[in-house]
């Protein structure tokens, strides 16, 4: 055999090597990277199951002091300042117990077992009722929002025909006919179960997408009562119906200053006379209560009963809680 021939042998041979070389390389290459995508995987797993159990826990806690917990105009008791538990004659000595969770929607930071989150409560009387019959707080909403007198009642009309049982259109409203019309699934004439719902009344939609920074379906209640909790009222509605007065009320807050009498009115900061009967002081029974981590977001309606037990009934909203 020649030497030709010879280091022509060791050259494929070498090739050869490397070429497995290169496939070694490249499959632990491979191998790694797949290994390192299944830890992550793995590890957002865990992450994400250890944020459900801390959101998991601080519902429960807040649950429970819904529950069993005073209720006071700044909102529910904590129950850690035994003294403003004191009653005489079977009444509180103390309005404000000091310790309360605020329920306007204000946004609490925690953390859990190593895992951040915030929360937020909101009595659902703090926001304009859409199932009140009277319309009154939606009707200043609208006005805020810079509707006519002509243009709220179209609104009010067409809310109004959607949700009652009969099939007779209000001068400004629209029923069957007018969905069909307009190939729109049609009324479902009943009291609206979800604010959501609102997106599905003809001419809403519009003045939603309008102003959706002040979208109603996140700020809304499906009470029937025309009272509305002002200490539960959220800023940013405030600040949509009494812009030259939020500072000060955001600042009374902050101080624990909370209204719990009609006494108390001169100083709420109101740009104009509010009918008794539409005002409220203290939390209803319903709370929605929101918490957020990173990859997750779970909100609850919680609605307390009666009785010494105080038991709770917790009812998933149209919030998703997976981001």
């Amino acid at each position: 055999m020649n030497s030709n021939s010879l280091n022509k042998q060791k050259g494929i041979a070498l090739l050869a090597v490397l070429a497995v070389s290169v496939a070694l390389s490249l499959l632990i290459t491979s191998a790694t990277v797949m290994m390192q995508r299944q830890l992550n995987i793995g590890e957002t797993a865990k992450q994400q199951f250890n944020e459900k159990a801390a959101a998991y826990k601080k519902s429960q806690q807040i649950g429970y002091l819904a529950a069993t917990q005073r209720l006071s105009p700044a909102g529910i008791s904590q129950g850690i300042n035994a003294k403003a538990y004191e009653r005489q004659d079977g009444r509180w000595t103390n309005i404000i117990t000091g310790d309360e969770l605020r329920v306007d929607g204000f946004i609490y930071a925690e953390e859990i077992d190593g895992v951040k989150l915030r929360y937020s409560l909101q009595a659902e009387n703090g926001l304009p009722a859409l199932n009140d019959s009277s319309h009154f707080w939606l009707r200043k909403w609208l006005s805020a929002l810079g509707k006519n007198e002509f243009e709220i009642n179209k609104l009010i009309h067409k809310l109004h025909d959607y949700a009652d049982e009969d099939d007779w259109a209000m001068p400004s409203g629209a029923e069957s006919f007018a969905y069909r019309k307009k190939q729109l699934p049609p009324p479902t004439q009943f009291l609206l179960q979800s604010c959501s719902e609102l997106f599905h009344v003809i001419d809403w939609p519009d003045l939603l997408d309008a102003n959706a920074s002040e979208r109603v379906p996140m700020q809304c209640s499906l009470l029937r009562t025309p009272a509305l909790n002002i200490n539960a009222l959220p800023l940013q509605l405030w600040q949509i119906l009494w812009p030259a007065t939020k500072k000060t009320v955001a600042q009374n807050r902050r101080n624990s200053v909370w209204i719990y009498n009609e006494s108390m009115l001169g100083e709420s900061l109101f740009e104009q006379t509010i009918p008794s009967e539409n005002i409220a002081y203290y939390p209803g029974s319903s709370f929605i209560v929101t918490i957020f981590t990173e990859h997750y977001v779970k909100s609850t309606q919680l609605d307390r009963g009666n009785g010494a037990a105080q038991p709770l009934v917790r009812k998933a909203t149209n919030i998703n809680e997976e981001k």
